[in-house]
């Protein structure tokens, strides 16, 4: 059984070989350009297929690629230098294929595939980057190119050349869908490889400008503004928090530390107050809001507005032991600060909590 297969095998293989024989010999003899590449193309299917040649194959697609107005043998070429490891003749195939056709979209991706070839197997990103700059220079909107260019400049850890191919994309489509997340890695570049805090700090905040939820840009932005004392920026960027956030004391949180930074660094002297009732509207008898409240009427010597503040945090409290505490609060404050004498009700209320009593 072994025997008749073996022969089956040998008797396939040298009617494989006789054929390739018969279609040389018609190439040789052939005179119609047409029928001349149409027989090297079958030709070199049999090199390539059950003769298992591909070096004869590659010379007979050469050929063929010489009889113009058919692109197939140059694409059976490049599929077999890419499936045989032969980067080298890929790149001059490639490129060569570039410069003859009139197909401009054809030439600019053969050259980008040729630059790809360079870089990641043939280890030579300057030439890489000399094809792609060509490229640029022709269709300075080419996608692809500006995609390559940029992991070449990554890898390399060519920030500012990278940087510069950011804000040429950005410049091309300065409102478009990536604007955004290209906006975030000219931040992070700034940030992170050219030591230019505040220029990352703008970077982050045009990104926010076209897409408030951006939590990459948020939070880099309040990182940043926080060291680098850009206490206006760090209060809108909290307030954009705010916005964003769906759950009501979520959102009053955030406004809270708004609050917070304003209050600590008070060039509007409303705006920590604004801020704070603004928490409130979004989350009634949030207490962060209403404690930040009293303390600051407290500060501000604003007693009857402190004391209000603290009638609003006793009515929200939501422990019996918060609200004794507040009544407590709001008992002093009264008597104190008002002149009111004591509450007797509020201090029974106090009273209710042996802690307090």
């Amino acid at each position: 059984l072994a025997c008749g297969k073996l022969q089956a095998l040998r008797q396939g293989a040298q009617r494989f070989a006789g054929e390739a024989e018969l279609l040389a010999s018609q190439v040789r003899v052939t005179r119609d350009p047409g029928t001349r590449h149409h027989l090297l193309l079958e030709l070199a299917r049999l090199k390539l297929g059950p003769l298992q040649t591909p070096n004869e194959a590659a010379e007979l697609l050469d050929q063929a690629r010489e009889i113009e107005g058919n692109r197939t043998a140059s694409a059976l070429l490049i599929d077999l230098y890419r499936h045989t490891g032969r980067p080298m003749e890929l790149v001059e195939l490639l490129l060569s294929e570039a410069a003859d056709t009139e197909d401009a979209d054809e030439a600019m991706a053969r050259r980008i595939q040729a630059a790809t070839v360079l870089d990641e197997q043939m280890g030579e990103p300057g030439r890489a980057l000399e094809i792609l700059g060509t490229v640029l220079e022709a269709t300075p909107s080419a996608v692809e190119a500006i995609r390559a260019t940029g992991r070449i400049y990554h890898r390399l850890e060519r920030w500012r050349e990278l940087l510069e191919l950011h804000q040429h994309e950005l410049r091309l489509r300065p409102r478009g869908p990536d604007a955004p997340e290209l906006m975030c890695r000219i931040g992070r570049i700034h940030e992170e490889h050219l030591g230019q805090p505040s220029e990352a700090i703008d970077s982050y905040l045009d990104a926010l400008q076209l897409d408030a939820s951006s939590t990459v840009a948020l939070e880099a932005v309040e990182r940043l503004s926080r060291t680098e004392h850009r206490f206006e920026d760090l209060v809108k960027v909290l307030r954009l928090h705010a916005e964003i956030r769906t759950e009501p004391q979520a959102r009053a949180g955030a406004l809270c530390r708004a609050a917070e930074v304003a209050d600590a660094h008070p060039d509007d002297a409303d705006l920590c107050s604004q801020l704070l009732e603004e928490a409130q509207e979004h989350a009634p008898g949030y207490a962060p809001a209403l404690f930040g409240l009293y303390q600051i009427h407290m500060r501000r010597r604003q007693p009857a507005k402190a004391v209000a503040a603290l009638e609003r945090l006793r009515l929200a409290a939501g422990s019996s032991s918060e609200r004794c505490i507040v009544s407590l609060q709001l008992a002093r404050a009264a008597q104190y600060r008002l002149n009111k004498g004591p509450a007797p009700e509020l201090l029974e209320e106090a009273a209710a909590n042996p802690e307090l009593a």
